[in-house]
């Protein structure tokens, strides 16, 4: 039976988020209220996509209208938005055996390409998929270019002696030295939104690092999906906010999302950041940290000492001669904020 694609409108837009909870392997972005946030902050047109299998869905593919200079671009996720990764997802397999799956992915991918190219017709389309999502073979065989992308992993499912234990002997230093000089890290609620993101702000502007998620993005974005799923976690010194991140919440993946900048003070700010984050995900059951990114050199020697898993993504990308042609025009993907400021 073929893969029939739709974009969702009314009853089957209202059923967005249903499906989203039946998949293992969703984001926080792949929820309804945020994609339109990005829509409607971003001025973009997004296109909500379900694959149906009769009746029974059995994947989504939110895409996103762009113009990259003079072309039009099909993109998941829109560039300069902060968001690392998208694309699609599979909703609960129900059991079935994997030949039965791939040829239904098969079907579900050349379904949404053919959809793309009747509707949009675009000359560039950029997609980063979940970790979750690593079998893009379909997109490899109606010939879109693959590049592989990693993240960091951290498995919760451990107590957290024997997680601590893990780490390295700089990282447990570290977190030891922020206990004895009593910095403070919590959660924080709206109010905290605003202070924290301009610290990261300037932070990343005194590296001239540009950073396009404004206060408003943020608080709009804790409005939509609640303090059960969007935590700011801030880190006091003397009653300043000196460091956090912002962290969601999807399934049992905690997700380092932005944060973690460089500290303005010679304390261990991300170190107890990080492990408080992890030991409030083990107290609650979560099983993953994505320490959101694993590319950046730097970044890398910080994240890989809490004993993470090297996490395989996938972005593929497929350009029209025009667009080849046009070298300096299109700008490559850029890295997740996360992965250049963490």
């Amino acid at each position: 039976m073929s893969i029939r694609i739709e974009r969702a409108a009314g009853d089957e837009l209202e059923r967005w988020d249903s499906y989203v909870d039946r998949s293992v392997h969703a984001s926080p972005f792949h929820r309804r209220s945020v994609l339109e946030l990005i829509a409607r902050h971003h001025e973009l047109t997004w296109y909500p996509l379900v694959g149906y299998k009769g009746e029974e869905p059995f994947g989504l593919f939110p895409l996103f209208e762009t113009k990259e200079g003079p072309f039009t671009t099909v993109a998941s996720p829109p560039s300069n938005t902060g968001v690392a990764y998208l694309g699609p997802i599979r909703v609960a397999d129900n059991g079935r055996k994997q030949r039965k799956i791939e040829k239904e992915q098969r079907r579900f991918i050349e379904g949404v390409i053919d959809w793309i190219d009747t509707e949009i017709e675009p000359e560039l389309v950029q997609i980063r998929c979940v970790d979750g999502f690593t079998d893009v073979r379909p997109f490899l065989w109606n010939g879109f270019d693959v590049t592989p992308s990693y993240t960091y992993v951290v498995d919760l499912e451990r107590a957290p002696d024997a997680l601590l234990a893990s780490f390295s002997s700089d990282a447990r230093r570290s977190i030891r030295r922020a206990e004895e000089r009593d910095v403070d890290v919590e959660i924080g609620g709206p109010s905290v939104i605003e202070p924290l993101n301009d610290l990261i702000r300037s932070r990343l502007e005194e590296k001239g690092v540009q950073y396009d998620l404004s206060a408003e993005m943020l608080s709009s974005i804790y409005d939509e999906l609640g303090s059960e799923r969007v935590r700011p976690y801030v880190c006091r010194h003397d009653g300043d906010v000196v460091g956090g991140t912002f962290v969601l919440i999807e399934g049992e993946t905690l997700y380092g999302w932005v944060g973690g900048v460089t500290p303005t003070t010679d304390l261990p700010i991300n170190e107890a950041v990080d492990w408080q984050i992890m030991q409030d995900g083990i107290e609650e059951g979560l099983s993953r940290y994505d320490l959101h990114g694993a590319m950046e050199q730097g970044v890398t020697e910080y994240k890989s000492k809490f004993d993470p898993a090297v996490t395989p993504l996938f972005e593929v990308t497929r350009k029209s001669a025009g667009v080849k042609a046009a070298t300096g025009l299109i700008e490559q993907i850029p890295a997740s904020i996360q992965s250049i400021v963490r």
